[in-house]
């Protein structure tokens, strides 16, 4: 019996693409979305592969609940997002946001943010509708969300705290003192910490979400 189950797992395991995927994000656990190294953005799934080759290369894709998908490029000093819903290849919607796109970035329910500079720009995915900038004093560095989306933890270059957002009044509600700096953040799946790690060392800083306390 065992022989034949692992038998069974052999025939039902494959490999779901041989293409290099980045920005690879599966919310479902059943499709795969990323962007190829053409700039494509890609959605892997059990019976098929879309694919679809967006005017400015795609650096990375926010597949929203709702089955639309947010595909993020760079066009010289400024980010274009596109609004599409696979396995359609029309452009739903354009919207062009005057920044330079990081790699710092999160999807926060229904939303898509971008860390700058000066704090977070966002859009709303179901319309890309903009939301107000989110101002933060110095360079985003890391971000968590919490698994509902009400708060985001926000670590920034310069500064041993961090900031609390409240995603309803998109402002700074509170902040929190650690011992460094950090270098990243991550939420646990239930959202009871955040797990911070920072500049230097092999430790951990943890956060409780219910009292924002280390």
């Amino acid at each position: 019996a065992t022989r034949r189950a692992r038998c069974a797992a052999r025939r039902e395991s494959a490999i779901a693409t041989r293409t290099q995927l980045s920005s690879i994000v599966a919310p479902t656990g059943a499709d795969i979305f990323g962007v190829d190294p053409k700039g494509n953005a890609v959605r892997v799934a059990r019976s098929s592969t879309w694919t679809f080759q967006p005017p400015s290369p795609a650096r990375a894709v926010f597949p929203q609940s709702n089955g639309d998908l947010v595909i993020a490029g760079q066009r010289g000093s400024d980010a274009v997002l596109w609004l599409m819903r696979p396995p359609d290849t029309r452009v739903r919607d354009t919207v062009v946001l005057p920044i330079t796109m990081r790699g710092i970035r999160a999807q926060v329910g229904d939303r898509v943010y971008f860390a700058t500079d000066s704090g977070l720009v966002g859009v709303r995915g179901r319309d890309l509708s903009e939301l107000p900038t989110i101002h933060i004093s110095g360079r985003v560095v890391a971000l968590a969300p919490t698994p509902s989306g009400d708060r985001i933890y926000v670590a920034t270059a310069n500064d041993t705290s961090l900031a609390v957002i409240d995603r309803y009044t998109d402002k700074v509600a509170s902040t929190i003192a650690l011992p460094g700096r950090v270098a990243e953040l991550r939420m646990d799946a239930l959202g009871r910490y955040v797990l911070a790690r920072p500049v230097r060392g092999d430790s951990a800083w943890v956060i409780a979400v219910a009292t924002n306390h280390v």
